[in-house]
């Protein structure tokens, strides 16, 4: 049996740092495009039986994003969203950072009162 090497932290660091010696100031969707274009038909997501490759993602989040626009969601605008674990959470994410809004995910599991503290707290 082979044991994989899992790298220490300062090893995950390093290699960060000599990927990216300066961070780009770019929104989180441009940095999963970015991803995509390196990985687009390797596997992104499982989530039970469910799952999606870096390419399924981006085009869900593009689909997400129009929806939205559609809707009269403005840049800037907040996007509470409230759903069990799915693929798609993670493009509805990528999709509000397209338009540039701000996304606010809601637990399941949060009761009526914490609910609308979370909305009342981010606008």
């Amino acid at each position: 049996m082979n044991k994989v090497k899992i790298p220490s932290v300062q090893e995950r660091r390093l290699a960060l740092e000599e990927q990216y010696p300066v961070w780009p100031r770019v929104i989180l969707a441009r940095h999963f495009e970015i991803a995509c274009e390196k990985y687009g038909d390797r596997p992104f997501i499982y989530v039970d039986e469910n799952k999606a490759s870096f390419g399924e993602a981006w085009h869900c989040a593009e689909k997400y994003a129009a929806a939205m626009l559609a809707l009269g969601v403005q840049r800037r605008d907040h996007v509470a969203v409230l759903m069990e674990n799915d693929p798609d959470f993670v493009s509805l994410l990528i999709g509000v950072s397209m338009i540039g809004a701000v996304f606010i995910p809601l637990n399941t599991m949060f009761q009526e009162e914490e609910l609308g503290y979370i909305l009342q707290q981010s606008d």
